[in-house]
């Protein structure tokens, strides 16, 4: 995931957005929505890009490119986060937390906040963030899907691939996710409605299984984009399986057939993406897996393997079921609070 924190103010036709700190993904979605005829301010790191950049996005046969003009930006002290109807925010693992503490120092009541291609339960982790803050806003926290399929930068250039046609998205209630499906529609139109914040992570679990597939990468067993080996693809079939054994708990149908996030030439992206998704997700999810005694002893292979090759303790560094407030809670409760 990359850095973004989005405010948005009201919801008239031109919007007023500031973004905070960087990432491709937040340079995607500014330049979509400023070419839509939003205003878009860069806050954080990405003031630091071009005034101007141009944005290529592929419909169909066609592609389309135009200059995108972005606001002077603010100082972070200005308060950026406290006067807009809705924040959005997405981050990736470098500066995961500090955007959610961010945010939790600074929500007033009322506010929506949108949180792109969330880790599973991020909406959980950031309403105890907000507690511990000594926030109690009434404030609506909301999950989302990924925006984009791909999006690459080349020079001044940035190249927007598959915008997604179906957002799902999921509060931690269901009045939680009507009003986001209302709200959330002012800035983007394709969003859609999860049952829950599992399925809404977990139905797309390409992420998740493409741990696996960069650890190959990493490890060097990996010849090609697309090769798998017989024992490789042992390892993702059975990954799969011990994600539909814990879907059935969950009350989520995950599919069997996902394709793969392509891949960085870089080994080092993909190691920080093994990290990542390793800290964000499989190690929350084999907590989860314990509460309701599905065994996942592939997934716990993959972390391991992970921990060894990466050289980090990542269970250490990972999300816990304590980051989301639900420690001490069994199974059925963390179930009926997430159907609420």
């Amino acid at each position: 995931m990359n850095n973004l924190a989005v405010a948005v103010e009201g919801f008239s036709s031109a919007l007023d957005i500031a973004f905070v700190s960087s990432g491709l993904e937040s340079l995607a979605c500014a330049s979509w929505l400023a070419a839509a005829g939003q205003r878009v301010q860069l806050r954080g790191n990405d003031r630091h890009r071009p005034a101007s950049i141009c944005y290529e996005r592929n419909d169909a046969d066609h592609t389309h490119a135009q200059p995108v003009q972005f606001l002077p930006p603010a100082r972070e002290a200005d308060g950026y986060v406290r006067s807009p109807d809705i924040i959005v925010l997405h981050a990736r693992a470098s500066d995961y937390k500090r955007a959610l503490d961010t945010v939790a120092a600074e929500v007033l009541p009322g506010q929506t906040i949108f949180i792109i291609d969330a880790p599973l339960m991020t909406a959980f982790e950031l309403s105890e963030r907000l507690h511990a803050q000594h926030q109690r806003a009434a404030v609506n926290i909301i999950e989302t899907g990924p925006l984009f399929n791909a999006c690459k930068m080349t020079g001044a250039t940035m190249h927007i691939t598959g915008a997604a046609t179906q957002v799902p998205i999921c509060g931690r209630t269901v009045n939680e996710t009507r009003a986001g499906l209302s709200i959330g529609r002012a800035f983007w139109k394709n969003l859609v409605p999860a049952s829950n914040v599992f399925e809404r992570r977990l139905v797309h679990s390409a992420r998740i299984l493409g741990a696996a597939q960069r650890l190959f990468a990493i490890m060097g067993t990996r010849k090609g984009q697309d090769s798998l080996t017989g024992a490789e693809q042992s390892i993702l079939t059975a990954m799969t399986n011990e994600l539909q054994s814990l879907g059935k708990h969950l009350n989520v149908s995950i599919p069997k057939d996902q394709s793969f996030e392509p891949m960085s030439e870089s080994l080092a992206v993909e190691r920080e993406e093994l990290a990542t998704v390793v800290r964000e997700d499989l190690i929350l999810i084999t907590e989860l897996a314990k509460l309701a005694y599905v065994p996942v002893p592939t997934i716990d292979s993959i972390i391991e393997l992970a921990t060894v090759t990466l050289g980090q303790d990542l269970r250490k560094e990972s999300r816990s079921l304590a980051d989301l407030g639900l420690i001490g809670m069994d199974f059925h409760e963390i179930i009926e609070l997430v159907n609420a």
